[in-house]
């Protein structure tokens, strides 16, 4: 077994040259996940996973609901994903008119949304349940440029 190192590159994490297995020893909080490239699960959570955007418009019920009441702003983020604006309510509890969202390239399974001023709100996994660990650590403190 290889040992993951909390270090990701295309959707998998790096190995050390040991190979002992270390699963779930990750930096970012999700202890063992791993999203491959090409997929269309997260193995460890079973939550579906994208490339972009437009993989999460186009192979997922959740994103296909979302493409019809989103628009792209012209913006990218801090890491340099497409930042799109709600324009209708549809029904989500977390993602409502007026917020902001944007894929997260890193874990390719969420979407991370933020409020009308650009702060922080809640993380979404591409299925449309709100990622409540996540959603409880951000706070206040990510923003995006609105």
């Amino acid at each position: 077994m290889l040992k993951l190192v909390g270090q990701w590159r295309l959707g998998q994490r790096i190995a050390d040259k040991t190979g002992a297995s270390a699963a779930g020893s990750g930096t970012d909080g999700d202890a063992g996940t791993s999203a491959s490239a090409g997929s269309d699960k997260d193995s460890s959570k079973g939550h579906p996973v994208a490339n972009n955007m437009k993989e999460v418009f186009e192979k997922t019920p959740f994103g296909k609901k979302l493409k019809s009441v989103v628009q792209s702003t012209g913006k990218f983020s801090l890491k340099n994903e497409l930042i799109y604006k709600v324009t209708a309510d549809f029904g989500h509890s977390d993602i409502k008119k007026g917020d902001y969202i944007h894929f997260d390239k890193l874990h390719k399974c969420e979407l991370e949304v933020y409020d009308k001023t650009g702060k922080s709100k809640s993380v979404v996994w591409l299925d449309g349940i709100v990622n409540q660990q996540k959603k409880s650590k951000i706070g206040k403190t990510r923003t995006i440029k609105v």
